[in-house]
């Protein structure tokens, strides 16, 4: 293993071999997996499926943990939604969000690439339970999260870090660049935020 200590939940969006995962690692030592799974985002989430003018299957992955050192307990869910259709995007978030009030009143993390910048209909709609973490943290930046591999024509804000409302404070939201030597390792950029569960 590269990442000593860290346990992970994950599952691939479809068959291919190459196929793409939306992967949630956690210290194994500080954090309990109570549950966790996945699950695709269409009409029929139990299975393999597409709906809505999806480009590609897509997926969301999810674990239940608690703090070894508190007890507190809060869901993390990891997605990424379609590239292509908006619609899509807006029901496949609502999936999301339906599983989320399925697992009970619990703090949750929700991230990925959501495809949708924040004025969109799909962010919108988090927001009656979510917050943007870089829209409620002290120390935060408006920084582009896609970048097109260097593009700055295309770049732009389509990744997120939402936290549920009332349950969670976050205090360091970042944007991290992945330029090494004039090397990009992704046509996105990686964020991350210190936080704790209330």
């Amino acid at each position: 293993k590269i990442m000593k200590g860290y346990e992970s939940v994950n599952a691939y969006r479809d068959d291919f071999v190459l196929s793409e995962g939306c992967p949630i690692f956690y210290r194994a030592d500080r954090f309990e997996k109570l549950d966790g799974g996945s699950f695709w985002l269409s009409k029929t989430p139990e299975k393999m499926s597409k709906d809505w003018g999806s480009e590609h299957y897509r997926i969301a992955v999810y674990v239940l943990l608690r703090d070894r050192t508190t007890g507190k307990e809060f869901t993390v869910f990891n997605t990424h939604l379609d590239n292509k259709s908006e619609e899509a995007r807006i029901n496949g978030i609502k999936v999301v969000l339906d599983k989320i009030k399925e697992l009970g009143d619990v703090p949750a993390y929700l991230f990925g690439d959501l495809n949708a910048t924040e004025n969109s209909e799909t962010i919108r709609s988090t927001l009656s339970d979510f917050l943007d973490s870089t829209k409620i943290a002290p120390v935060t930046e408006n920084t582009p999260t896609y970048h097109g591999w260097g593009n700055a024509e295309v770049a732009k804000r389509i990744d997120y870090i939402l936290v549920s409302r009332g349950d969670v404070n976050v205090s360091e939201y970042h944007v991290l660049d992945n330029n090494h030597d004039g090397v990009y390792s992704s046509d996105h950029s990686s964020i991350y935020i210190k936080t704790t569960v209330r």
